[in-house]
């Protein structure tokens, strides 16, 4: 979350959207990945508040107040440029002659995530959308 914070106080109100998608599904896996109360499953969706606990945490770090409301959201992702699933697959390559590094460095994390198993998978389709800021995380994860 530290990393995602600054970008929704970026100037491009694009960057500040899929930073909250990210903030959003960020909390909600929180919330999911502690949710029993007195051995009951609760589920994050169904509950109109941040759980206390997920609150106290955020308050610690300082950013509770820029984190909370993305509780409350429902963003969806649903930009062509992120969903590449095949990129880098049979018949699609992931660099092009004359790409920027940075959009070649974004393409490859984005199919790294696509490729990404285990636990920390839901954390990447999370971030999907704002791999500037989770490159290193993905790449070191994927190299494991």
């Amino acid at each position: 979350m530290q990393h995602l914070v600054p970008a929704l106080g970026s100037a491009e109100s694009r960057d500040q959207d899929r930073a909250g998608f990210a903030v959003q599904n960020i909390l909600k896996l929180l919330a999911d990945n502690h949710n029993y109360v007195d051995d009951e499953v609760v589920s994050s969706s169904m509950s109109p508040s941040m759980p206390q606990w997920l609150g106290t945490i955020l308050s610690e770090r300082g950013i509770e107040h820029v984190t909370e409301p993305f509780w409350h959201t429902k963003y969806e992702i649903n930009d062509a440029s992120l969903r590449l699933a095949n990129t880098g697959g049979s018949g699609m390559s992931v660099f092009k002659a004359g790409m920027q590094c940075a959009r070649w460095l974004q393409l490859w994390t984005r199919h790294l995530i696509t490729k990404s198993s285990g636990i920390l998978k839901p954390l990447f389709d999370s971030c999907r959308a704002v791999v500037r800021f989770t490159s290193p995380c993905v790449i070191i994860s994927a190299c494991q």
